[in-house]
């Protein structure tokens, strides 16, 4: 037995030709450039914020944007489902490049014969041929030496389907960025809201109270304290319906970042850009070049390539090497330990047309994502021109908006004097104060709408984000 253990040793570092097995995620051998190939990592991890502390329960939790969108991609399942899709492609390239090393197996028999078969030898005694009792162990080693292409084809396609995967997870972080950043200017917004109905509500008070006063001095008429009555009652709705538009934005957040319904937010207003000018036709070309949908159907098409290629290698040759050693119960004409190595050649004559049929397939289906490439290129270059036109519309009425509350707030200052000093009535106070809040309602609107348009011009060309990505996000795509 010993020889046949030293026999083995001597075996074991024999390996296949081909490339070494490549860690998860570094770019395989391709089948060929697929169309607008790109490099990717548009979106790469940065270091992450500060990290949010433990809130006190009694105490609203402070969030800005980026603290909100870092929670939001550690609690999305969305985001824990691709990255178990990404280790689960880099496992399979683990499979893929298993063929690369010795396989090493272990069987055993026992047979029981009867009668035993022997013969007379020459010196009277008898050789057994079968003897009654059989056992045999044996230690089967394989190693493939050179598959004509199957291993290298096979790795490489996992490989390229493993980036695509990878490709697909960014876009899904670039989709929840994009979402959790809407929903929280949606939620300052409706605070904003609130605020503003709050201002209104308490300029009708005053109005209400002024109007009072002037009715008891004989200086105005009824209609004027009743106009206020009705004015104040509509106000009072307009805060109830904020109020509830507030609270509805607020637990869509926290539904996001995964906190408790109950839990208080103190949300830090937003930074809008005053001034943003986008290149439109340079934000084309970097979509193009970057968006995370293209690059994962440029690895897709080069993955199906590969697997054609893969497939048309089934009628190549194979050579391998095979060593067999037995322990054995001896008998006439064979030993009690045997060990046997030879060269295995399978070369394929007729398959009765399967391989080709499969060739055909995998070609079309080459086909099918050179098209939806195609069909998603234009939609993306659709997307940037919305997105810039967007920007640029949403850029000049922020402008528009902030000059009407000054004119606003200067017709409501006005109208004020006016009407404590008896030259208007109070329909004209009533209009400037209805006019300001929703003046002020309309320059928050621009604001949000402003915000909106530079985070979906960021997704659409799938530029540098402004808010960091933990590391983690990406750590944790590695197999274990």
């Amino acid at each position: 037995m010993r020889a046949l253990m030293l026999c083995f040793l001597l075996l074991l570092p024999v390996q296949a030709q081909g490339p070494a097995m490549p860690a998860a995620g570094q770019t395989a051998p391709s089948a060929g450039p697929a169309p607008g190939q790109v490099t990717p990592g548009a979106t790469q991890p940065v270091a992450a914020p500060d990290p949010i502390p433990t809130p006190d329960p009694d105490q609203p939790t402070r969030l800005d944007v980026t603290q909100a969108v870092t929670l939001a991609l550690q609690a999305s399942p969305t985001l824990a489902e691709y990255r178990a899709r990404v280790r689960e492609a880099a496992y399979r390239i683990d499979e893929a490049s298993a063929g690369y090393f010795p396989r090493l197996g272990f069987q055993a028999g026992y047979s029981n014969i009867q009668p035993e078969v022997s013969f007379p030898g020459d010196d009277g005694s008898n050789i057994v041929i079968t003897p009654t009792n059989n056992y045999n162990l044996r230690l089967v080693l394989d190693q493939a030496i050179y598959t004509f292409g199957r291993l290298e084809w096979a790795t490489a396609a996992a490989e390229l389907t493993e980036l695509s995967i990878r490709e697909q997870y960014r876009r899904e972080i670039e989709n929840l960025m994009l979402t959790t950043a809407l929903e929280f200017g949606a939620a300052i917004l409706a605070n904003q809201a609130v605020e503003i109905a709050q201002a209104n509500l308490k300029a009708r008070e005053l109005q209400l109270r002024d109007a009072q006063t002037l009715f008891e001095a004989g200086k105005v008429a009824r209609f004027d304290v009743l106009r206020g009555e009705t004015d104040l009652s509509n106000a009072r709705q307009t805060l109830i319906q904020a109020q509830t538009r507030h609270n509805l934005a607020n637990a869509r957040l926290l539904s996001r970042l995964n906190l408790p319904p109950t839990r208080k937010l103190e949300l830090v207003p937003l930074s809008v850009e005053r001034t943003f000018q986008p290149d439109q036709a340079a934000g084309r070309e970097q979509a193009v070049q970057e968006r995370p949908e293209l690059q994962a159907l440029d690895f897709a098409i080069q993955a199906a390539e590969a697997r054609v290629n893969l497939v048309g290698a089934e009628l190549n040759p194979n050579l391998s090497l095979r060593t067999l050693a037995e322990q054995r119960t001896a008998s006439g004409f064979t030993p009690s330990q045997q060990v046997t190595t030879g060269l295995v050649l399978d070369i394929p004559i007729f398959d009765g047309g399967l391989t080709p049929a499969r060739v055909a397939q995998g070609k079309e289906v080459v086909e099918q994502l050179t098209q939806s490439r195609e069909e998603t290129r234009r939609a993306v270059l659709l997307e940037v021109d919305q997105a810039y036109l967007d920007l640029i519309s949403a850029q000049e009425q922020l402008k528009v908006a902030r000059q009407t509350t000054i004119q606003a707030t200067e017709s409501e200052r006005v109208a004020q004097v006016r009407y404590r000093s008896g030259v208007s009535t109070s329909l004209e106070l009533q209009d400037a104060i209805t006019e300001l809040s929703r003046a002020r309602f309309g320059e928050a609107t621009a604001e949000f709408d402003f915000f909106s348009a530079q985070c979906r011009w960021y997704r659409a060309v799938s530029g540098k984000s402004p808010i960091p990505i933990p590391d983690a996000l990406y750590e944790r795509t590695s197999p274990e």
